[in-house]
């Protein structure tokens, strides 16, 4: 998962779709966390609302 992110965040990168200071590997580690992380929270039952509110800022850590 980590690699297709990786390629995913370059080619943003190169289209000027990724925030300057980025780096695609630092965040390609990070979603594939998150992404478990959501994956836990949701085994867990967790709250809709809690799981969209860690979505959103996950994609304002994107910019």
């Amino acid at each position: 998962m980590e690699s297709v992110l990786v390629g995913a965040l370059e080619r943003a990168r190169a289209r000027g779709e990724l925030g300057p200071g980025h780096e695609p590997v630092e965040l390609a580690r990070f979603l594939t966390t998150f992404i478990q992380g959501l994956h836990v929270m949701g085994n867990a039952r967790a709250d809709h609302a809690f799981l969209e509110a860690a979505v959103d800022g996950a994609l304002r850590a994107l910019d």
